[in-house]
Protein backbone atom coordinates (compact mmCIF):
# COMPACT_ATOMS: atom_id res chain seq x y z
CA UNK A 1 0.00 0.00 0.00
CA UNK A 2 0.85 3.34 -0.52
CA UNK A 3 0.87 5.89 3.03
CA UNK A 4 -2.30 7.47 2.08
CA UNK A 5 -3.59 3.52 1.52
CA UNK A 6 -2.11 2.04 4.81
CA UNK A 7 -3.45 5.19 6.63
CA UNK A 8 -6.96 4.84 5.69
CA UNK A 9 -7.17 1.19 6.01
CA UNK A 10 -5.64 1.63 9.65
CA UNK A 11 -8.47 4.28 10.33
CA UNK A 12 -11.20 2.11 9.02
CA UNK A 13 -10.13 -0.56 11.71
CA UNK A 14 -10.15 2.36 14.33
CA UNK A 15 -13.45 3.53 13.16
CA UNK A 16 -15.76 2.00 16.34
CA UNK A 17 -13.25 3.77 18.60
CA UNK A 18 -13.21 7.48 18.34
CA UNK A 19 -11.27 7.63 21.68
CA UNK A 20 -8.10 5.43 19.83
CA UNK A 21 -9.07 7.89 16.23
CA UNK A 22 -7.59 10.98 18.37
CA UNK A 23 -4.71 8.93 19.98
CA UNK A 24 -1.47 9.75 17.41
CA UNK A 25 0.05 7.21 19.50
CA UNK A 26 -2.63 4.92 18.35
CA UNK A 27 -3.50 6.30 14.78
CA UNK A 28 -0.57 8.23 13.62
CA UNK A 29 -0.93 12.02 11.70
CA UNK A 30 -0.79 11.87 7.70
CA UNK A 31 2.81 12.82 8.28
CA UNK A 32 4.14 10.67 11.01
CA UNK A 33 2.25 8.14 8.59
CA UNK A 34 4.31 9.18 5.44
CA UNK A 35 7.80 8.85 7.75
CA UNK A 36 7.00 5.32 8.78
CA UNK A 37 6.07 4.30 5.03
CA UNK A 38 9.59 5.82 3.84
CA UNK A 39 11.45 3.97 7.13
CA UNK A 40 9.91 0.88 5.52
CA UNK A 41 10.29 1.19 1.68
CA UNK A 42 14.17 1.89 2.40
CA UNK A 43 14.33 -1.10 4.48
CA UNK A 44 12.70 -3.02 2.29
CA UNK A 45 13.34 -2.06 -1.29
CA UNK A 46 15.97 0.57 -1.08
CA UNK A 47 16.15 4.77 -1.35
CA UNK A 48 14.29 6.87 -3.97
CA UNK A 49 18.04 7.64 -5.27
CA UNK A 50 18.72 4.77 -5.52
CA UNK A 51 22.24 3.57 -3.41
CA UNK A 52 20.63 1.68 -1.19
CA UNK A 53 19.09 -0.28 -4.03
CA UNK A 54 22.40 -1.48 -5.18
CA UNK A 55 23.49 -2.31 -1.73
CA UNK A 56 20.64 -4.76 -1.82
CA UNK A 57 21.49 -6.17 -4.82
CA UNK A 58 24.91 -6.70 -3.58
CA UNK A 59 23.77 -8.10 -0.78
CA UNK A 60 22.23 -10.65 -3.01
CA UNK A 61 24.58 -11.36 -4.74
CA UNK A 62 26.50 -12.25 -1.49
CA UNK A 63 24.02 -14.59 -0.40
CA UNK A 64 23.24 -16.29 -3.46
CA UNK A 65 27.15 -17.02 -4.63
CA UNK A 66 25.82 -19.39 -7.70
CA UNK A 67 24.02 -16.06 -9.32
CA UNK A 68 25.40 -14.10 -11.61
CA UNK A 69 24.56 -10.39 -11.34
CA UNK A 70 26.09 -7.98 -13.47
CA UNK A 71 25.51 -3.87 -13.00
CA UNK A 72 26.40 -1.34 -15.56
CA UNK A 73 25.92 2.26 -14.22
CA UNK A 74 26.09 5.58 -16.10
CA UNK A 75 25.76 8.85 -14.20
CA UNK A 76 21.77 8.38 -13.17
CA UNK A 77 21.01 5.28 -15.34
CA UNK A 78 21.85 1.72 -14.91
CA UNK A 79 21.35 -1.39 -16.41
CA UNK A 80 21.29 -4.98 -14.39
CA UNK A 81 21.24 -8.46 -15.64
CA UNK A 82 20.40 -11.27 -13.20
CA UNK A 83 21.31 -15.13 -14.07
CA UNK A 84 20.67 -17.79 -11.30
CA UNK A 85 21.90 -21.43 -11.47
CA UNK A 86 18.13 -22.19 -12.59
CA UNK A 87 18.27 -20.12 -15.38
CA UNK A 88 21.80 -21.64 -16.47
CA UNK A 89 20.29 -24.77 -16.66
CA UNK A 90 17.85 -23.77 -18.78
CA UNK A 91 20.29 -22.62 -21.43
CA UNK A 92 22.01 -25.78 -21.05
CA UNK A 93 20.06 -28.49 -21.15
CA UNK A 94 17.00 -27.53 -22.99
CA UNK A 95 16.68 -27.26 -26.60
CA UNK A 96 13.56 -24.86 -26.61
CA UNK A 97 15.90 -22.08 -25.11
CA UNK A 98 17.61 -22.22 -28.95
CA UNK A 99 13.92 -22.23 -30.18
CA UNK A 100 11.60 -19.31 -29.97
CA UNK A 101 12.57 -16.73 -27.25
CA UNK A 102 9.85 -14.25 -25.79
CA UNK A 103 10.81 -10.95 -24.89
CA UNK A 104 8.60 -8.14 -22.71
CA UNK A 105 9.06 -5.52 -20.71
CA UNK A 106 7.14 -4.43 -17.97
CA UNK A 107 7.09 -0.70 -16.29
CA UNK A 108 7.32 1.46 -13.45
CA UNK A 109 7.80 -0.97 -11.09
CA UNK A 110 9.21 0.55 -8.55
CA UNK A 111 9.91 4.38 -7.05
CA UNK A 112 12.28 4.48 -9.70
CA UNK A 113 10.43 3.15 -12.95
CA UNK A 114 12.66 0.55 -13.67
CA UNK A 115 12.06 -1.63 -16.43
CA UNK A 116 12.10 -5.34 -15.74
CA UNK A 117 12.80 -7.58 -19.39
CA UNK A 118 12.87 -10.83 -18.95
CA UNK A 119 13.27 -13.55 -21.61
CA UNK A 120 11.78 -16.59 -21.58
CA UNK A 121 11.09 -19.61 -23.66
CA UNK A 122 8.54 -22.27 -23.87
CA UNK A 123 8.96 -26.02 -22.45
CA UNK A 124 7.10 -29.06 -21.46
CA UNK A 125 6.16 -27.65 -17.86
CA UNK A 126 5.24 -24.23 -19.07
CA UNK A 127 7.38 -20.40 -19.56
CA UNK A 128 11.12 -20.95 -18.43
CA UNK A 129 13.27 -17.82 -17.99
CA UNK A 130 16.55 -17.27 -19.85
CA UNK A 131 17.53 -14.12 -17.85
CA UNK A 132 16.26 -10.50 -16.75
CA UNK A 133 17.35 -6.85 -17.29
CA UNK A 134 16.52 -4.33 -15.38
CA UNK A 135 17.38 -0.67 -16.85
CA UNK A 136 16.34 2.54 -15.90
CA UNK A 137 14.73 3.44 -18.92
CA UNK A 138 13.21 1.93 -22.36
CA UNK A 139 15.67 3.79 -24.67
CA UNK A 140 17.25 1.32 -27.28
CA UNK A 141 20.67 2.16 -26.21
CA UNK A 142 19.56 0.68 -22.55
CA UNK A 143 18.16 -2.37 -24.09
CA UNK A 144 21.17 -2.72 -26.62
CA UNK A 145 23.73 -2.91 -23.57
CA UNK A 146 21.68 -4.61 -21.21
CA UNK A 147 21.27 -7.43 -23.76
CA UNK A 148 25.24 -6.93 -24.82
CA UNK A 149 25.76 -7.81 -20.95
CA UNK A 150 23.53 -10.64 -20.93
CA UNK A 151 25.26 -12.35 -23.90
CA UNK A 152 28.76 -11.84 -22.25
CA UNK A 153 27.50 -13.11 -18.93
CA UNK A 154 25.73 -16.40 -20.81
CA UNK A 155 29.34 -16.85 -22.44
CA UNK A 156 29.56 -19.87 -24.93
CA UNK A 157 26.07 -21.43 -22.90
CA UNK A 158 23.53 -19.33 -24.33
CA UNK A 159 20.82 -20.57 -25.85
CA UNK A 160 21.25 -24.53 -25.52
CA UNK A 161 24.97 -23.93 -26.85
CA UNK A 162 23.81 -21.96 -30.02
CA UNK A 163 24.72 -18.38 -28.72
CA UNK A 164 21.57 -17.17 -30.16
CA UNK A 165 17.73 -18.21 -30.42
CA UNK A 166 15.95 -18.88 -33.85
CA UNK A 167 13.39 -16.27 -33.02
CA UNK A 168 12.64 -13.50 -30.50
CA UNK A 169 8.36 -13.03 -30.10
CA UNK A 170 8.04 -9.45 -28.82
CA UNK A 171 5.49 -6.38 -28.81
CA UNK A 172 5.91 -3.26 -31.27
CA UNK A 173 8.34 -1.52 -29.54
CA UNK A 174 10.73 -0.48 -32.27
CA UNK A 175 13.39 0.31 -29.35
CA UNK A 176 13.37 -3.17 -27.98
CA UNK A 177 13.29 -5.42 -31.90
CA UNK A 178 16.59 -2.98 -32.56
CA UNK A 179 18.23 -3.44 -29.79
CA UNK A 180 17.60 -7.76 -30.38
CA UNK A 181 18.59 -7.18 -33.97
CA UNK A 182 21.95 -4.96 -33.27
CA UNK A 183 22.90 -8.40 -30.58
CA UNK A 184 21.49 -11.08 -31.82
CA UNK A 185 21.33 -10.46 -35.28
CA UNK A 186 21.04 -14.06 -36.71
CA UNK A 187 18.07 -14.12 -35.12
CA UNK A 188 14.55 -13.42 -36.60
CA UNK A 189 11.98 -11.34 -35.54
CA UNK A 190 8.27 -11.74 -34.97
CA UNK A 191 5.34 -9.71 -33.48
CA UNK A 192 3.24 -11.54 -30.91
CA UNK A 193 -0.27 -11.86 -32.09
CA UNK A 194 -1.78 -10.91 -29.27
CA UNK A 195 -0.44 -7.75 -29.29
CA UNK A 196 -0.85 -7.22 -33.16
CA UNK A 197 -4.72 -7.54 -32.53
CA UNK A 198 -4.68 -5.37 -29.35
CA UNK A 199 -3.46 -2.44 -31.60
CA UNK A 200 -5.75 -3.26 -34.26
CA UNK A 201 -8.77 -2.75 -31.53
CA UNK A 202 -7.52 0.37 -30.18
CA UNK A 203 -7.17 1.20 -34.16
CA UNK A 204 -10.92 0.25 -34.56
CA UNK A 205 -11.94 1.80 -31.65
CA UNK A 206 -10.04 5.37 -32.03
CA UNK A 207 -12.98 7.91 -32.65
CA UNK A 208 -10.54 9.68 -35.12
CA UNK A 209 -10.78 7.13 -37.57
CA UNK A 210 -14.54 6.99 -37.97
CA UNK A 211 -15.17 3.13 -37.57
CA UNK A 212 -18.77 2.74 -36.57
CA UNK A 213 -19.10 1.08 -33.23
CA UNK A 214 -21.38 -1.49 -35.27
CA UNK A 215 -18.52 -2.09 -38.01
CA UNK A 216 -15.82 -2.69 -35.06
CA UNK A 217 -16.30 -6.44 -34.31
CA UNK A 218 -16.96 -7.43 -37.90
CA UNK A 219 -13.29 -5.89 -38.79
CA UNK A 220 -11.49 -7.78 -36.06
CA UNK A 221 -12.81 -10.88 -37.30
CA UNK A 222 -11.73 -9.72 -40.93
CA UNK A 223 -8.16 -8.90 -38.87
CA UNK A 224 -8.28 -12.01 -37.34
CA UNK A 225 -8.50 -14.25 -40.10
CA UNK A 226 -5.86 -12.59 -42.28
CA UNK A 227 -3.33 -13.06 -39.37
CA UNK A 228 -4.30 -16.60 -38.48
CA UNK A 229 -4.46 -17.44 -42.61
CA UNK A 230 -1.94 -20.65 -43.39
CA UNK A 231 -1.67 -18.97 -46.89
CA UNK A 232 -2.49 -16.26 -48.94
CA UNK A 233 -5.71 -18.40 -50.99
CA UNK A 234 -6.71 -19.31 -47.62
CA UNK A 235 -7.40 -15.73 -46.22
Amino acid sequence: MTAAQASRFHQEKLLSNLIDMANNAINPTQRAMEHLWDVWRQEKHGSVGGESMFTQIEKYAADNPGTIIEILREGDNFIIVLVTEFLLRVHKNMREACEVVFVDTTTHVDQLNTAVTPLLCGGPCGALPLGVIFTSSQAEQSYTKGFQLLKKVLDKSAFYYQNYPNCFITDNSEAERNALRTVWPDSQLFLCVFHVLQQVWRWLCNGSHNIKKEQRPQLMQVARALLYADSAEGI
